[in-house]
């Protein structure tokens, strides 16, 4: 079994600065079946 931590990153892409953050989905035996990600401009926050 493979157990993954989230993770928060600050970047400037073509848009201007965000903070962005992915995470881990697993399925029932704890076993990660995909990753959800989600930003937010800084200026938006």
């Amino acid at each position: 079994m493979i157990e993954q931590s989230s993770y928060t990153s600050k970047a400037h892409g073509s848009m201007g600065p965000s903070l962005r953050r992915k995470a881990s989905v697993f399925d029932d035996n704890r076993e990660i079946i995909g990753i959800v990600s989600v930003g937010f401009m800084m200026k938006d926050i």
